[in-house]
């Protein structure tokens, strides 16, 4: 088993956050960056909640796939483990709003510039754009007229999570993922949106949605 290399204490400015904003690990908490860490390191997933104190190897698998909230000690104990450094969440960026997508049927994309939307710096990577949604396919995710961000260096599909997919007459739609078996659904409290399966269509992954924004 490979050993992580040791710290002697986590950045002092890290805990002291952390104690003074219960909340913070909530927010700060960067399950991808911290399960990519975790597999570098050489420890196994069992290995690792021993290391960190967890009770057993499911508290940390709860823990990644969010479906338990870390605590503030833990957090720390995970980031100190792997020498990680916390997000700054009140850093931001923009990205060009280039076009338009479909909510609903295929629709062909129409790449325009329109403007720039503010987001996190952290939630996408360099290459990340947005587009202007049209449909309510997807409107319990985001609104006709909304905005959503695409990250095309994140193509590989995982369920639950939406994506911008393009088909071979180059028209473009948004819809989410899933598994058993491979599909594409609507997010919507429109009944007429149908799912399709991914072997119904001849597409191209053009990336996934990672942040969503609204005009006012």
């Amino acid at each position: 088993m490979a050993q992580a290399p040791s710290v002697p204490i986590l950045c002092a400015s890290l805990l002291s956050q952390m104690r003074h904003n219960r909340r913070m690990a909530e927010f700060a908490f960067d399950r991808d960056a911290v399960r990519a860490a975790i597999k570098a390191s050489g420890f196994s997933q069992e290995e690792f909640a021993a290391e960190v104190g967890l009770p057993h190897r499911s508290a940390l698998l709860k823990i990644l796939s969010g479906e338990r909230r870390v605590k503030v000690e833990e957090a720390g104990r995970i980031y100190q483990k792997l020498r990680l450094v916390p997000i700054d969440h009140e850093a931001t960026r923009t990205v060009p709003i280039i076009g338009f997508a479909s909510a609903g049927k295929w629709r062909e994309a129409v790449e325009v510039p329109i403007g720039r939307m503010t987001l996190p710096a952290h939630v996408a990577g360099a290459k990340a754009f947005a587009v202007e949604v049209k449909g309510d396919s997807m409107n319990k995710l985001v609104e006709d007229g909304g905005w959503i961000v695409v990250d095309p260096d994140d193509k590989v599909l995982a369920a639950g999570k939406s994506y911008l997919l393009q088909n071979s007459d180059f028209e473009v739609t948004v819809k989410q993922y899933q598994k058993g078996p491979p599909r594409f659904e609507p997010v919507s409290d429109n009944a007429d949106h149908k799912c399709f399966l991914a072997s119904d269509h001849d597409f191209v992954v053009l990336g996934r949605v990672v942040w969503k924004g609204s005009p006012l």
